[in-house]
């Protein structure tokens, strides 16, 4: 289970966030709505230079799980590369 850190407040339901960051070593995730793209969740994460990937869920629990498929896709992509 990941820790991910929001911008709502401490007694605000999770869904009232539009921020969410989860911190693995070196890496900064982000996903986050965008002004001007109503309900729709992005993925950003410099490190790997991805910035405001649209992502399909529009839950922020399903939104997240699919942020990080799409990192474990893209990292074993370049880790094949390597092979």
């Amino acid at each position: 289970m990941f820790k991910w850190e929001s911008n709502n407040g401490t007694n605000s339901p999770i869904d009232t966030a539009t921020i969410h960051v989860l911190t693995l070593r070196h890496l900064k995730i982000v996903v986050h709505r965008y002004v001007g793209y109503g309900g729709t969740w992005f993925l950003t994460c410099n490190e790997l230079n991805i910035s405001r990937e649209p992502l399909q869920s529009k839950d922020i629990t399903e939104a997240k799980q699919e942020a990080i498929q799409k990192l474990r896709e893209r990292l074993n992509l370049w880790t094949s590369d390597i092979n």
